[in-house]
């Protein structure tokens, strides 16, 4: 699979915190390394949803000045 849409992000995000697929079903489902699909849910997981909308970089400058 190339480059994840930010439909699958979320998709991911949602099977995850909902239950309906762990992480190792999650990654050969969307043909992901492992640590793809557990830094997704991680990073939505604590900072929300709207952070996997996002194309740009997230970086711990650009999350302080948020907070």
């Amino acid at each position: 699979m190339g480059k994840l849409t930010i439909n699958d992000k979320i998709k991911i995000y949602e099977l995850w915190k909902s239950g309906e697929k762990g992480v190792s079903e999650l990654s050969r489902l969307y043909h992901l390394n492992l640590s793809t699909v557990v830094y997704i849910t991680r990073l939505a997981d604590r900072h929300g949803v709207g952070v996997l909308i996002t194309n740009l970089p997230i970086t711990v400058q650009s999350l302080k000045r948020t907070l």
